[in-house]
This record gives C-alpha cells, sequence and structure tokens, in this order.
C-alpha cells in the first residue's frame, strides 16, 4: 500500500490551506484532527519519505493512476515543502 490515512488527511489539510488562506488555517500540533481515527485500520509501521521532485516522478511513473493530488503535486513545488 502505498498511502494511508495520516498521508490523504495532511494533504487534505494543506491543500483546504492553500486553496481557502482566509477560511482555514492549519490546526495546532495539539489538536484532534492529527490523532489516529479508531475506525480506520492502523499500520504497524510508517516509513515516510522525503525524495526530490524527480524521484517522485520516476515513483509515479510505475503508476497506472494520475489523481488530482499527484497534478498539483507536480505543478506547485511550494505545496510539496508544506
Amino acid at each position: 500500500m502505498d498511502r494511508f490515512w495520516h498521508s490523504t488527511a495532511a494533504f487534505a489539510l494543506a491543500q483546504a490551506v492553500q486553496d481557502y488562506p482566509e477560511k482555514y488555517v492549519m490546526p495546532s500540533e495539539s489538536d484532534t484532527v492529527y490523532c489516529w481515527p479508531d475506525d480506520l485500520f492502523k499500520p504497524d509501521i510508517v516509513l515516510l519519505l522525503n525524495v526530490s521532485e524527480e524521484v517522485r516522478r520516476e515513483r509515479h511513473s510505475r503508476r497506472e493512476t494520475v489523481t488530482t493530488q499527484e497534478n498539483l503535486l507536480k505543478s506547485c513545488t511550494q505545496f510539496r515543502q508544506k
């Protein structure tokens, strides 16, 4: 599996803050939004890959799907830094 809940949640938060800065701010580190939901499977281990855009594109080229999120990451380098 390439992604889990935390990846999707982090992306959604960052996208909301970027798209609507007048409406949303990043929650504080102690906010409950960062707590794992009780009704979702929890992975035994999570590895965070912090890779260059070139490596990200190469990894993505092996997949058959292109999502809205992938297009946003490709087009907005600043978004990847959040």
